[in-house]
This record gives structure tokens, C-alpha cells and sequence, in this order.
């Protein structure tokens, strides 16, 4: 889906129904960078927080101090970054094992040399340690189709859902700008 489309809306429907399932579930929301972390978390917060929901973020180093630690154990959404949550996972966190989806934001970024690795390792944690939730991953630019449904069938362990919307909220154009 290109920007624009919603990516953002769906993941918030997603996080909604999540939220409201009988279990008291919660929900992580996991983008590349420190700096999404924080823009993330007061998206979700706007539209999440008049609901009743707690929207609460930890990334930064691969340590957790006590503020983070309370942050874990009362947010409904936690908004945090591919290296912190593989840190949770390797420690066993109780909001882990209360999350009913993943939400992996940017997820193209599989594909890069540096972080994609990072990023794929921790993807295949959450299958590891919650069998059950829900992952979804975001993408505005998956050049392949046929890449898109390979990622889908591993990340479902089956045949997964891909939804793929041409349509673009703008005109895309090109033009030459020549300086004379």
C-alpha cells in the first residue's frame, strides 16, 4: 500500500479489535527507528487514548530500567523497536505473553543489509514464543508480488493474507528540471 492509503488505520482497527477481545490482550507495535517510536506512540495516543487505552513506549538500549519496566506491565499498546523487543522476548516479559498482535511496521526493511536481519530474527522470535497472535506487517513498498506472498505464507505458517491496493491518494508525476 503506498503512503497515504491507510497502513496506519489498518493497524489501529487491528490494535482495536486486539484490544477488545475477552482476554484482555495487548498489543506491540514495532518500527525501525527511535525516532517512528516516538511519533508512534503519540499517533496511537490521539486516537487510542479518549478510548481508555494506554499507549506507552520503550527502545533505546539493550537494558530495562524501572520506568520501563512499570511502562510494560500498564500499557495496552507498547510502541518499541525491533532490538527492544527482542530483548523482551529473550527476558521472558509479561507483556509477551499477553500480546494478541504484532504489529511490524516498515517491514520492507527485511531487505536491508544492516537492520533487515534484526528485524527478520525478531519476526521469527514472536512466531517462537506466540504461536497465537496475530502478526501483521506493514509495507508501502514490496517490489514483488511474489515476494509479498512467500513473506505472507511464513509469517502464517499457511497461506497468508496479503492485501495489496494499487490505488495512490495522489497523482503520481514525473517531470525533467533542467538548470540553465
Amino acid at each position: 500500500m503506498p503512503t497515504g492509503a491507510g497502513k496506519t488505520r489498518i493497524a489501529e482497527l487491528a490494535i482495536l479489535q486486539a484490544l477488545t477481545w475477552p482476554q484482555n490482550l495487548s498489543c506491540i507495535y514495532v518500527v525501525p527507528t527511535r525516532a517512528l517510536v516516538t511519533q508512534v506512540e503519540h499517533d496511537l495516543t490521539v486516537n487510542l487514548g479518549p478510548l481508555g487505552y494506554r499507549v506507552s513506549s520503550v527502545a533505546g538500549t539493550y537494558e530495562l530500567n524501572d520506568m520501563e519496566r512499570f511502562v510494560l506491565n500498564t500499557c495496552d499498546v507498547l510502541v518499541t523497536t525491533p532490538e527492544k523487543l527482542s530483548l523482551l522476548i529473550r527476558r521472558g516479559e509479561e507483556i509477551i505473553g499477553r500480546a494478541g498482535l504484532f504489529v511490524f511496521d516498515e517491514g520492507h526493511n527485511v531487505a536491508q543489509r544492516d537492520r533487515g536481519l534484526t528485524l527478520e530474527l525478531t519476526v521469527v522470535e514472536v512466531k517462537r514464543k506466540c504461536p497465537d497472535a496475530r502478526i501483521l506487517l506493514l509495507s508501502a513498498v514490496m517490489p514483488d508480488k511474489a515476494n509479498v506472498a512467500q513473506i505472507a505464507n511464513w509469517l502464517a505458517d499457511s497461506q497468508g493474507d496479503v492485501i495489496s491496493v494499487d490505488w495512490r491518494p495522489t497523482r503520481l508525476e514525473r517531470a525533467y528540471f533542467d538548470w540553465v
